[in-house]
């Protein structure tokens, strides 16, 4: 107690003093920060936080150590993310060495959006590369407030807007799906597996490869299933929801092909114990096989479109929209929370749908 009035109440002017109340401050300012970071509070990952040591950033606030430090501290960042930010980053420093955030402005972005347009990146990747920039200053802003005062924020109103671009979707045809639906010439239980597993996701609401892995038996309720998209459970704070499928005979039919009664998850491909790390590397490892064997397949039926895992979100996203289901339920069933995103899933219009439109302008 009399070292703490020493030090602390009558702020003893000794050097010992002054170093021990700079550091004491220190701690409890990055105790602050760690608190008001973490919602909902969480008493151990807290203590894990306080322990790390912390990076320090330079005065000139480079956009590498920024970036490096954001995938390291935030904790909503998903492994797969944190890959894209890495590239991210990479990029940025090609462009332009040793950039700073407080260099990143309006004409800067624009800039920089040139030279990845000359290096051959499409639309989608340049607005991912901006997404990221603009998530990692956010954070500076908001969070971890290390910005200055006088910064100006590039993408405010009058200054850079991330474009938000839907290409042409090109999807099976629908007697293409049908012969999808049907084929049963195979050359080795391999494809038939992939082939399973594809009309799995398909029957299955469009279901990206990540969800169908991690998806168990506890999941069915009766006849449907209830799930959490992988891909939206840290990233949407609003409208969090279940994705709601019903079990139709065709899916019933794929369960009962490809289940594996004996595992928690339906597919059994991964145990109760992974990590996020071996969970990415696994769902890579089955995607690149059975997309090898899809392409084989592809030949095989001269199909107009690769079939790949994910073009059974494609050809679901369709299948409804040729049925006329609205858009608003489709997008209830992929699981978007607008019909903005649900229009990038279904295919172009079909050549005899544009014939028929046009054939009323005499």
């Amino acid at each position: 107690m009399d070292q703490y009035e020493h030090i602390f109440l009558k702020k003893s002017v000794d050097s010992k003093s002054i170093e021990f109340r700079g550091w004491a401050n220190e701690q409890v300012t990055k105790a602050e920060k760690i608190f008001d970071n973490l919602r909902p509070f969480n008493k151990k990952r807290f203590r894990e936080l306080f322990k790390k040591p912390v990076k320090t950033i330079s005065g000139n606030l480079l956009m590498k150590e920024l970036i490096t430090r954001f995938n390291e501290n935030y904790r909503g960042v998903k492994l797969k993310s944190k890959i894209h930010y890495r590239n991210t980053m990479n990029i940025l420093e090609k462009f332009k060495k040793g950039l700073s955030i407080l260099e990143i402005t309006p004409d800067f972005l624009i800039e920089f959006e040139t030279y990845l347009f000359n290096q051959g990146c499409s639309q989608t990747t340049v607005s991912s590369y901006m997404r990221d920039i603009r998530r990692v200053i956010n954070y500076y802003r908001y969070e971890e407030k290390l910005l200055p005062d006088f910064y100006q924020y590039p993408f405010s109103r009058g200054g850079y807007k991330i474009a938000t671009y839907i290409p042409e979707k090109l999807v099976l045809a629908e007697n293409e799906i049908e012969k999808v639906i049907s084929f049963n010439d195979f050359d080795s239980p391999e494809q038939e597996y992939a082939l399973d597993i594809w009309k799995f996701l398909y029957r299955c609401g469009g279901i990206n490869i990540s969800d169908l892995v991690r998806m168990k038996w506890s999941n069915i309720h009766g006849d449907m299933i209830f799930f959490d998209r992988k891909k939206t459970e840290t990233t949407r704070k609003n409208l969090k929801r279940q994705i709601p499928v019903s079990i139709t005979p065709p899916l019933e039919e794929s369960i009962e092909k490809v289940g594996v009664k004996t595992s928690p998850f339906i597919i059994g491909q991964i145990n109760e114990e992974y990590t996020e790390q071996s969970f990415v590397n696994r769902v890579h490892k089955i995607s690149s096989k059975m997309n090898a064997r899809l392409g084989q397949l592809s030949k095989k039926m001269n199909l107009s479109v690769p079939l790949k895992l994910c073009t059974a979100r494609d050809c679901f996203a369709t299948t409804l929209r040729r049925a006329d289901v609205s858009l608003d339920d489709i997008g209830i069933c992929l699981g978007h929370s607008n019909s903005l995103v649900t229009r990038h899933y279904i295919g172009a219009m079909d050549n005899d749908r544009i014939k028929k439109i046009y054939s009323c302008i005499k």
